[in-house]
Formats: structure tokens, sequence, C-alpha cells
């Protein structure tokens, strides 16, 4: 064999490896990119995510794809994405209350806080205390006499038990010196329309939820839990306000499991933030009365240690929230 076949016996071997790399190299680009999301297709953080991931699409130039696995307000997803390679290809977009509240309310949860990374914070929101439209008060005063007179009046709908919603209803409850009991409901939805249909007269809601059955008349808010006044609605005083304990948001943050690395993070959290800061993003969120953050580093680790901070003094203040989901 001359000089010359071994030459080009070479390079045709060594061009098939630069190929074999190349075909690897585009195989790992075009791996999607997993958003898990615990709640039904079509809900609140199911909307807010399809349109996070438009944005990253283009971004980070690699499918996005939305996997659905609802159940346990989060839980079913969070030990799921627990459980799954970290790689950076498979990240949980959840409340921040999975890690901060449900370890205090829930028993045997599949998974730790610390099976997990913080990415990036998405959004925060308010939540609100709301009556129905035919429920004769028109403050949290007013509520609060009509309870004492009537006991059927305490009724208050949540989704869920041992979350957000139940603890504001009991911690203004304790407040006021009522007896009011928690109705739970499967999610915000049917919630809404229990009280719209005059099912149950009060309900603690995201603040979006309830927005949207007092602009239509079907009910009024009397108390919402964040730092000042929602700009929608000036009229309606805070939890602080009412020197009820209570200056809370709800947080959605983007979550991957514990061990993936920080070189997969940084790509895709440096996209989220500037998606967040896009005009159909940011029109989006305003519209659900939500706020995009894009917190990360430092100063999100500071606003989820003050959740984690806020919901511990909340629960250790009405113990008979500690462990109530024990079976």
């Amino acid at each position: 064999m001359t000089h010359l076949h071994k030459t080009l016996m070479h390079c045709a071997r060594f061009g098939a490896m630069l190929g074999l790399v190349a075909t690897c190299a585009g195989a790992w680009a075009e791996q999607p990119l997993n958003l898990v999301v615990g709640f039904p297709a079509g809900g609140t953080v199911d909307v807010l995510v399809r349109q996070i991931a438009e944005g990253l699409r283009g971004r980070l130039h690699r499918p996005v794809v939305i996997e659905n696995r609802p159940g346990a307000g989060g839980i079913i997803a969070a030990g799921y994405v627990k459980n799954s390679h970290p790689d950076g290809n498979t990240l949980l977009v959840s409340p921040a209350v999975l890690f901060s509240l449900y370890p205090l309310t829930m028993h045997k949860l599949p998974y730790a806080p610390s099976d997990f990374i913080p990415v990036v914070h998405i959004a925060r929101f308010e939540y609100a205390l709301g009556i129905g439209s035919k429920v004769p008060a028109k403050t949290a005063a007013d509520y609060a006499s009509l309870v004492r007179r009537d006991s059927k009046y305490g009724m208050y709908g949540a989704p869920g038990l041992n979350a957000p919603p139940q603890l504001y209803g009991q911690i203004f409850a304790a407040k006021f010196g009522l007896d009011m009991t928690t109705i739970p409901y499967p999610g915000a939805h049917p919630v809404a329309l229990a009280l719209s249909s005059g099912q149950i007269p009060a309900a603690v809601l995201p603040l979006g939820e309830m927005a949207k059955l007092a602009n239509n008349g079907q009910a009024r808010l009397i108390a919402t839990t964040g730092a000042h006044r929602a700009a929608s609605f000036p009229d309606v005083p805070t939890f602080s306000e009412l020197k009820v304990p209570v200056s809370g948001y709800g947080q959605y943050v983007v979550y991957a499991p514990s061990g993936t690395p920080a070189t997969s993070i940084e790509p895709i959290a440096q996209a989220l933030q500037a998606v967040l800061k896009t005009a159909p993003v940011k029109s989006l969120y305003s519209n659900m009365y939500m706020e995009t953050s894009g917190q990360t580093g430092p100063v999100l680790e500071k606003t989820l240690a003050e959740d984690t901070s806020f919901w511990s003094a909340a629960v250790h203040a009405n113990p008979e929230m500690l462990h109530a989901g024990q079976k």
C-alpha cells in the first residue's frame, strides 16, 4: 500500500470520527428541555409556563416541552423531578411552598428541600380573602361580626388543605377570634365556582382568581396578603392593616435536581431571565395579577429563606396545622 493510500485511509477514519462527534453534539443540542408542572394543562401555572417556554425555544435553540404531572398540590411532580437524571434537561416549575411550607404540614413527602437547587424566581403573587356578592357584609369587620352571629358564614373555601389559602384563613380567624371552617376543593377553579354560585360564603384564593370574580360582580375582596394594597383594588386593605400578622406572597420558582452541574443550569437561567423581561411575558403575568422577577443566586436564596421563615412562624402560631397532613 502506498504512502498516499495510507494517508487517504487515515483521513477517511478521522473524518468519520469528526462526523460522529458532530452527530453527537447535534443530538445533544436537539435533546428537549422538559419543564415539569405539577398542575393540569390549562391551569394558571401551566399557562404561565407555556408563555415562558415559547421564549426559551428561541434563546436556547432547542425543543422545550411542558410535562404536566398533576396531583397532590405539586408533590407528585416534585417526586418525579427528584428522581430524574441531574443533567439540566428536566426542571421543576413549582410554588416555593413545596419546600418551605409542605415539610411542616405534610407527612412523608417523597422529597426533601435539599433534593433541589433553585434556578430562577419566576414571579410572585398575593392571595385574597373574598366573600360572595350576596353575603351581607362589605368589610372585614362586617364579615367578622357576621361570623360571630351565624357560624355558617365562617365556612370558607380553599384549594386543598395544609396549603397557604387554608393557613391564611385560619390566621385571619385567630386574629378576629372567630371559629372558621375550611372547605377544601381540588383546585382554585372549583373554589371560584363555589363562591360565585353561593355554595360557600367566603374563600381564600390567589388574587388573580379572586379578581376575576370581583370584576364580574360575583365576589367582594375584603383583604389581601401583600405588603401594600393591590394597585387594582386600592380600597381593599391588606391583612397587615387589619392587624392580622400576614405580609406574604406566593412564589413560583424553577428548580433543578440536586447534583445538576452549574454549567447546565447557567445558560437556562440566563435565558429565563431574558424571557421574563419581554413584553408578552410581563403583560401576561400582569393580567394575572403577578409580578415577574428573575432573581437568581444569593438574592433568590434570601427570598426563599424569608419564605421559609414566614411559613415556619405561621404554622407554629397555628399548631393544629403542624403536620396536619399526616396519615
